[in-house]
C-alpha cells in the first residue's frame, strides 16, 4: 500500500531471484621481437530464475485526491477510498541469455621512449529471451491496420509474441551481430630515465544489459495481466464493477483462447533497439620526484550513448475542460485513435535507446611510497556529468515529457563537482630502548578523509497534476531556490516551485538543487605483537566518522509531500570498533 504524506505498508511475500553464469575463456600471448600480441575468446552462459510477487496481492493507493483534493491520503484511508489498486500474476522470470567476445591486442614497443597498444573485440549482441517464451512486442502501426496474433486469439490488435510472424524468434528484440570496439594507448617516456610518462588512450566498450530488464515482460497480458484500477468504488472488494470480476490468478499454461483484460499495463522494446555503448578517452602526465613521490594530473572524458531510458508510448493526452484522474485511461493516446481496441490498452512503458551522456574530469594526485615510516595519497577531481536520464534495470523509468527528450536532460545525480581524497599511514619509530622500544613501536595509524560537494536533486511533482498519468512530472520554477543559509528545516527555498498546470508535464530540467556537501573523517589504530614465528596478538581500534560532524541526508524533493525541502535524514554517528586476535 502506498501512501501520499503518509505511511506505507510494503508487501510481505516472499520472492526469490537467482542468477548462474557459466564461463570459457581461452587466451594465448605470443612474443614476436617488439610486439607482444594476446588473443583469445570469451563465452558466458546466463541464466536469472526467479518469482517476483510483489503485486501478486494486489496494492492500494491513497493520494487524498478523493476527500477534497487534499493531498492527504491518509484522509482516504480512513474512509476507505483508494485512488488506484493494483493486482497482477507474479513475475515468473526464467531468462537465458549468451554472451560472446573475441579480441586481439598487441603492445608494440616502437622505440624505447614510445610503447603502443592496440586492440580489437568484436562483441555481438545476442539478446536474452524466456524459457518459458514469455516474450510480446508492439508497435502503434500493426495496431492502427487491426494486425492480431495467431497465438492468442483474443489477444488486441498491434501486439504478438514468440510464433507470430515478424516476431524476432524467441526474444523481444533482434541480435546486433557486427559489434567492433577499438581501442589505443600510447606511452612516451620523454627523456627515457623512467621518471616521467606521457599517456593517452581511447577505445569503443560495449554494455550487456542486466538479466533482470526482461523480468518485466511476465507482468505484460496475457501472463501477468498487471491490471491498475483507477478510484475503485469498494476498498473491500475492488475489482467489484470490473467486466468479468477478478481476473486473477490467470490458468497455467495459458490456453489460446485467453481473455486479455481491458486497460491492461505493458513493457515493450524497440524490434532493433541499439545497444549502449561507451566511447572513452583519457590523458595523464606522471612526474616521480625523488625516491617514493609521484605527482600526476588526467584529462578523463567519455561519451555513452544509446542510454536505455524509457517513454510511454500510451500516455494520455490533456483535454481542456474534459480532464480529470478519472478518465486518464479514456484520454490514451491509442483509445483516442479506437475506443473499440485502444480499451485493451493502459500505458506502454517503452525502451528509448535515443539518449546519451557525458562526463569531463580533471584529476590530479600525489603519491608517497611506503618510506620513513609514511605512505600518503590525495586525489583531487572536478568534474562535470550531463545526460537525458538516470538509467536503471527497470523499464518504468520514464520521461516526465514524453513529447520531447531535450527537457530531461540535465546534471546526474550524482554529479559530484568537486571531491578529494586524502588518506596516510603513519607507523610509529618506537622510543628509549629494550622492551620500552618493542611496545612504542610499531604502532601503525591510519587515516582515510573524504569530502565533497553534494547530490544533483531533481524536484518532482509528486502527483498526476498534469493528467497525463505520467509519473516524475516536474513544477514550475518561479524563483532561484538556492538560500545563502539553508537548515535542516528548509534546505532550499520552497517557495522557489509551484505546481505544474494540467497539459504541462516538465516545467523544469533535472538537477535543479545540490544536497548537502560531504565531509568525513575515519581513523584506524593498530599493532601486531610477535611473540614467536606462529604466535602473535593483533589488536586494532578504529574510529568511524571520527569528528562525529552530522552527515545529512538529501531533502525530500516531492513538491507535494508535507516535508518537502526538508531534511530528516543523516548518516552514522560516530562509531568506535575495537578488535583483538590472537594467531597461532
Amino acid at each position: 500500500m502506498d501512501m501520499t504524506n503518509g505511511f506505507a505498508i510494503p508487501s510481505t511475500l516472499t520472492g526469490y531471484f537467482a542468477t548462474n553464469s557459466f564461463q570459457l575463456t581461452q587466451d594465448f600471448d605470443l612474443v614476436r621481437g617488439h610486439h607482444e600480441i594476446s588473443f583469445g575468446a570469451n563465452w558466458i552462459r546466463l541464466q536469472h530464475n526467479g518469482l517476483g510477487p510483489v503485486i501478486m496481492n494486489g496494492r492500494f493507493g491513497f493520494n487524498g485526491s478523493r476527500v477534497g483534493g487534499n493531498r492527504i491520503g491518509l484522509a482516504d484511508f480512513m474512509l476507505g477510498l483508494p485512488n488506484s489498486f493494483q493486482q497482477g500474476n507474479g513475475q515468473v522470470v526464467y531468462e537465458r541469455a549468451h554472451y560472446v567476445g573475441f579480441y586481439i591486442q598487441d603492445s608494440w614497443r616502437v622505440i624505447p621512449k614510445l610503447m603502443i597498444n592496440a586492440g580489437l573485440r568484436w562483441e555481438p549482441f545476442f539478446p536474452s529471451h524466456s524459457k518459458l517464451d514469455i516474450a510480446s512486442h508492439f508497435e502503434e502501426s500493426w495496431f492502427l491496420d487491426g494486425r492480431t496474433s495467431k497465438v492468442f486469439a483474443n489477444a488486441p490488435p498491434g501486439v504478438i509474441f514468440p510464433g507470430d510472424d515478424g516476431f524476432p524468434g524467441r526474444t523481444n528484440t533482434f541480435e546486433k551481430k557486427f559489434q567492433l570496439a577499438p581501442r589505443l594507448g600510447l606511452v612516451i617516456d620523454p627523456k627515457g630515465d623512467g621518471r616521467q610518462s606521457i599517456r593517452a588512450g581511447c577505445g569503443i566498450f560495449y554494455d550487456y544489459p542486466e538479466m533482470w530488464l526482461n523480468s518485466h515482460f511476465p507482468l505484460n497480458p496475457p501472463w501477468g495481466s498487471s491490471i491498475t484500477v483507477l478510484n475503485p468504488s469498494s476498498f473491500a472488494d475492488p475489482w467489484r464493477g470490473y467486466p468479468g470480476g477478478n481476473p486473477f490468478p490467470t490458468p497455467v499454461p495459458l490456453p489460446k483462447n485467453v481473455a486479455f483484460p481491458l486497460f491492461g499495463s505493458y513493457v515493450n522494446l524497440p524490434l532493433h533497439i541499439q545497444p549502449m555503448y561507451t566511447q572513452q578517452w583519457n590523458l595523464s602526465y606522471q612526474r616521480q620526484f625523488g625516491q617514493n613521490w609521484l605527482v600526476s594530473a588526467s584529462y578523463l572524458g567519455n561519451k555513452t550513448t544509446h542510454l536505455w531510458l524509457g517513454t510511454d508510448i500510451n500516455h494520455a493526452i490533456y483535454i481542456p475542460g474534459q480532464s480529470t484522474t478519472g478518465n486518464t485511461n479514456q484520454r490514451r493516446h491509442l483509445y483516442l485513435l479506437n475506443p473499440t481496441q485502444g480499451q485493451y490498452y493502459a500505458d506502454i512503458l517503452q525502451i528509448d535507446d535515443g539518449a546519451n551522456a557525458n562526463y569531463n574530469a580533471m584529476l590530479v594526485s600525489v603519491q608517497k611510497r611506503f618510506s620513513g615510516g609514511l605512505t600518503w595519497t590525495s586525489n583531487f577531481t572536478w568534474s562535470k556529468c550531463l545526460n537525458d536520464g538516470e538509467v536503471n534495470a527497470d523499464i518504468t523509468s520514464t520521461y516526465p515529457d514524453v513529447t520531447s527528450r531535450a527537457i530531461n536532460r540535465g546534471l546526474c545525480g550524482l554529479d559530484h563537482r568537486l571531491i578529494f581524497n586524502n588518506s596516510l599511514l603513519v607507523e610509529s619509530p618506537g622510543i628509549g630502548s629494550g622492551a620500552v622500544r618493542k611496545v612504542t613501536g610499531g604502532w601503525e595509524l591510519s587515516a582515510i578523509l573524504t569530502a565533497r560537494t553534494g547530490d544533483q536533486l531533481t524536484v518532482t511533482s509528486g502527483a498526476d497534476f498534469a493528467l497525463t498519468g505520467i509519473a516524475g512530472q516536474r513544477p514550475i520554477q518561479v524563483a532561484d531556490p538556492k538560500l545563502d543559509h539553508p537548515t535542516l528545516d528548509r534546505w532550499f527555498n520552497t517557495s522557489a516551485f509551484v505546481p505544474n498546470p494540467p497539459g504541462l508535464w516538465a516545467g523544469i530540467r533535472p538537477g535543479t538543487v545540490r544536497g548537502p556537501r560531504l565531509f568525513n573523517l575515519d581513523l584506524g589504530l593498530s599493532r601486531r605483537f610477535q611473540f614467536s614465528e606462529q604466535r602473535r596478538i593483533e589488536f586494532r581500534v578504529e574510529a568511524f566518522n571520527a569528528l562525529n560532524r552530522l552527515q545529512a541526508g538529501d531533502p525530500n524533493t516531492v513538491l507535494n509531500s508535507t516535508t518537502f525541502g526538508k531534511i530528516t535524514s543523516a548518516g552514522d554517528p560516530r562509531i568506535l570498533q575495537f578488535g583483538l586476535k590472537y594467531v597461532f
